[in-house]
């Protein structure tokens, strides 16, 4: 019980850090409106923070259930990235991600690229 408590800790404090770090550089110094922080900014938060698990992963020598669990944890961050993404795949908002309202190849290789690492997150939480 006592690594479920660390585990949600880490979560925690990943989210925060990575929700404050999003809000400076995004609504305070890029100007991006605070109408898009429950989705955009909220969005690169979670990336980030899964990038923060994914660290503390390899820098823990805890048993594998805990591995597992911090795995789970990032797949379920995963999917809500995903999720937050797709609802905002639009011109709008990633306008180097289109020509003429159609996907460029760099938005094609941006979503290709994502696809590849959810597959890695399941592969690595699964195995």
């Amino acid at each position: 019980m006592n690594s479920q408590k660390s585990l949600a800790n880490v979560t925690g404090v990943s989210l925060t850090l990575s929700l404050i770090y999003a809000i400076l550089r995004y609504n305070i110094f890029n100007d991006v409106p605070w109408k898009d922080l429950p989705v955009y900014v909220l969005n690169k938060a979670v990336s980030l923070a899964i990038i923060i698990l994914i660290f503390y992963d390899q820098y823990t020598r805890n048993n594998k259930k805990f591995k597992n669990n911090v795995w789970f944890t990032i797949i379920v961050l995963a999917v809500f990235h995903l999720l937050l993404s797709v609802s905002i795949l639009i011109p709008a908002y990633f306008e180097k991600f289109y020509d003429l309202n159609q996907l460029n190849i760099i938005g094609s290789l941006s979503i290709l690229f994502g696809v590849l690492a959810f597959g890695g997150f399941l592969v690595r939480g699964i195995f």
